[in-house]
């Protein structure tokens, strides 16, 4: 979001991509808010839900041109998905965390609450909050300073926070300043709650200690959030394995081979097996599901060593590419 004036006033209009300034005539198609909507993932989720009959109202950090660019191919007039512009971890966040004085008031809750209140506006209700938007961080422990580990910490854990309590309390009758349940819904409220974890939430790889942090408490969140917000909101993870997307995809040496050879699937993830599930979790199938983390890494987490004949196969591989 852009930077917010001095006074707590009101929080501004959020940036937009596409058409999305007024109100719309009354509409009974479910609506869906996603953040990092110009990530792969998310943009993977856009796509889905739209096949699915959602109406979109996604979010963008950095990526402008990416949004505008999904925006002209899936819905070029505006009339099912726009885009608004967030970021999880407002500036004077990034400069508190280096002072020692704990730097001004943090302006996120005004962001978060305005592109909420945008989506509702837009579209008349909310049913889906999707969560995938995240900082990836692979800073080593030891090199990390205190500004890049509360950056990625607040981007994990306070930014989902704030987005669940926002677009719960904007489309939930009573509002969720009282705990004691049940929490009654209306027509249109929200229904469910997804966000995008990682199986490193429960096993050590690559990333940073902070990330592994952000996404261990982000499985706790989704199940406080799943009994505080039961019956009327349901509320899931997803955890994705190796995805081959993004910087992965473009990256020759990224280990390809070699996860095949351990993912008992056989290959690594797509986004659009991750966008499958978050899918499901939203959809009236999983009525009974909330406070699940469901695993979507081909069985990665499941096995301890490659099955024997890939492993034997990728050791060949080794051998004569070494030669």
């Amino acid at each position: 979001m852009t930077s917010q004036p001095a006074a707590r006033t009101a929080a501004p209009s959020p940036t937009t991509v596409g058409s999305a300034s007024a109100s719309q005539p009354a509409d009974d198609r479910p609506v869906a808010l996603i953040t990092g909507g110009s990530g792969d993932i998310g943009a993977a989720a856009i796509e889905r839900l739209l096949l699915d009959g959602y109406r979109i109202a996604a979010t963008y950090h950095r990526n402008a041109d990416r949004a505008a660019a999904l925006q002209r191919r899936l819905d070029p007039n505006g009339d099912r998905l726009t885009f608004y512009r967030l970021d999880l971890v407002p500036r004077n966040v990034r400069e508190a965390a280096a002072r020692t004085d704990g730097g001004a008031a943090d302006d996120q809750d005004d962001d978060v609450e305005a592109v909420v209140a945008a989506a509702v506006s837009r579209f008349g209700r909310l049913d889906a909050l999707v969560h995938c938007a995240a900082i990836i961080d692979t800073t080593p422990l030891w090199q990390a300073t205190a500004a890049q580990i509360d950056t990625v910490l607040h981007a994990g854990i306070t930014a989902p926070l704030l987005l669940v309590r926002a677009a719960a309390s904007l489309t939930t009758q009573p509002s969720l300043v009282s705990e004691d349940p049940p929490h009654e819904t209306r027509r249109g409220s929200l229904r469910s709650v997804v966000v995008v974890t990682s199986v490193a939430e429960r096993f050590i790889g690559p990333d940073s200690a902070a990330y592994h942090a952000s996404k261990a408490a982000l499985a706790a969140i989704t199940r406080y959030l799943a009994c505080h917000l039961a019956p009327g909101i349901r509320v899931n993870a997803v955890a994705p394995g190796a995805i081959d997307s993004g910087p992965n995809a473009a990256d020759p040496h990224w280990p390809r081979r070699m996860l095949s050879a351990r993912i008992p699937a056989a290959r690594p993830g797509t986004p659009a097996d991750v966008a499958d599930a978050i899918a499901y979790l939203v959809s009236p199938h999983a009525a009974y599901v909330t406070g699940h983390t469901l695993y979507v890494d081909g069985g990665l987490s499941a096995s301890l060593t490659p099955p024997p004949a890939r492993a034997r196969s990728a050791t060949a591989d080794e051998r004569n590419a070494s030669r």
